[in-house]
């Protein structure tokens, strides 16, 4: 995995950032506004009531939340494609600007669904809440670590 910092976009998601390759996965004006300006607005169909997504290198899904977001009355199938499985766990727990914890839960169950353990998950979150702070995680990224922890889940 490459080195990934976190850090504020101007509409206030959260951007990240590779060391690794000294690149931006999301413009400073937005990880959000970009997601709906590239994404969104160029897919907008109409009178399509059902609709397959296919999200390659989905990193935080910022494009497939994005889309959810703005279009709710659609039944949305999506399938996601990331090599990198921490951020596919960030996409869950990440400030992102969209305040929909039904479908951060849907994403999370999905990741246990595909194989993804509860450790691995925690690893995860301790590791960049310990790094970055909780300034760039949902607050219920640290109750949801102190409940796995009360329920013993983490040794």
């Amino acid at each position: 995995m490459d080195k990934i910092k976190v850090y504020k976009t101007e509409d206030e998601s959260t951007g990240l950032y590779s060391e690794t390759q000294n690149d931006i996965y999301h413009s400073k004006t937005g990880a959000l506004k970009e997601a709906e300006e590239k994404f969104v607005i160029p897919a907008k169909c109409i009178d399509i009531n059902e609709i397959r997504l296919l999200d390659v290198c989905s990193g935080v899904g910022y494009n497939l939340k994005a889309y959810i977001k703005n279009n709710k009355s659609k039944k949305i199938y999506a399938v996601c494609l990331e090599k990198e499985m921490e951020l596919s766990v960030l996409s869950v727990f990440i400030k992102d600007g969209i305040d929909d914890i039904g479908l951060k839960i849907k994403i999370l169950e999905s990741l246990i669904e595909n194989g993804i353990c509860i450790e691995y998950i925690n690893n995860v979150l301790e590791q960049y809440l310990s790094e970055f702070g909780s300034d760039y995680f949902l607050d219920e990224s640290v109750a949801f670590l102190r409940h796995l922890k009360n329920l013993g889940h983490i040794i």
